[in-house]
């Protein structure tokens, strides 16, 4: 059974049901489950440096304390608000490849290769390319407007 399918909207941040005439549309499993690991947020530990308007809130989903220490999501959530330097950069491509490891961990992909990049005047970009077993290579765009 196919996955329904998540479009990302980099206006808003946000991801959103595709339609298909008056149905849900469903397929693009990869790219559906690349959404929902990237931008949703993971749970902070102890020693992140979180964002100063979100008031310490660790964020996260609650079935996560079920299924610890395997979380859904990325921590790229934390890096609203950072000043726009390497180390911002580093940190993106660092979450966004912790977040996509489960592909591999799961024999979904041989490979994930995560690039980020500024973009406009207070944006982020992700260029992400996942090699499957059969060496397909898939690419993927991301921009998120979300790093002053």
């Amino acid at each position: 059974m196919a996955d329904l399918t998540l479009v990302w909207n980099p206006a808003t941040g946000t991801a959103d049901l595709a339609m298909c005439g008056p149905s849900l549309k469903t397929g693009n499993d990869l790219e559906t489950a690349i959404i929902v690991s990237l931008w949703s947020d993971q749970t902070s530990d102890p020693g992140d440096i979180l964002p100063v308007n979100t008031n310490s809130d660790p964020r996260g989903w609650w079935g996560d304390a079920y299924n610890a220490p395997d979380q859904i999501g990325s921590k790229l959530w934390q890096i609203f608000n950072r000043i726009r330097n390497q180390q911002t950069l580093n940190d993106a491509r660092d979450f966004a490849t912790k977040a996509l490891q489960w592909l591999i961990d799961d024999g979904l992909a041989v490979s994930v290769s995560v690039s980020p990049r500024f973009y406009g005047s207070a944006g982020i970009a992700l260029s992400i390319t996942i090699t499957s077993l059969s060496g397909v290579v898939n690419q993927y765009s991301y921009a998120w407007g979300g790093i002053n």
